[in-house]
């Protein structure tokens, strides 16, 4: 926990130097770009540059994580119903329910249960 904690704070560290540093080009470049302008309309260019700058890169990160989200979902549901079941009539479900419980009466299998609920009901 305290591993997580600490690279956390690297992180938040390392992301709001690299803001800092963004900050500082723009700023600078706007000063190179516009050396006859008065400092406060290069201050009004920079504060309209920068929230142009970070609306276009949130909108860029959002629509990527939320088209991730959507890929994971898919995939997880493609898994659930198409692969796993494949899977399992391929191998003759060997793999499937490890933990079950076969009931056998005269050498005959009565029923196969995975709940252990299931099985103390019908008093083994």
């Amino acid at each position: 926990m305290i591993l997580l904690d600490f690279i956390g704070f690297i992180m938040s560290t390392l992301c709001s130097l690299l803001y800092v540093v963004y900050d500082m080009l723009l700023l600078g470049g706007i000063f190179i770009l516009f050396p006859f302008e008065s400092y406060d309309s290069k201050i009004n260019l920079h504060k309209i540059c920068l929230n142009k700058c970070n609306n276009c890169c949130t909108d860029i990160c959002y629509n990527i994580s939320w088209k991730s989200c959507e890929i994971i979902t898919v995939a997880h549901y493609y898994y659930k119903t198409t692969i796993l079941p494949k899977f399992h009539s391929i191998t003759d479900n060997y793999f499937r329910d490890r933990n079950e419980v076969i009931l056998i009466k005269n050498g005959e299998e009565i029923k196969r249960e995975c709940r252990l609920r299931i099985v103390i009901v019908h008093k083994i």
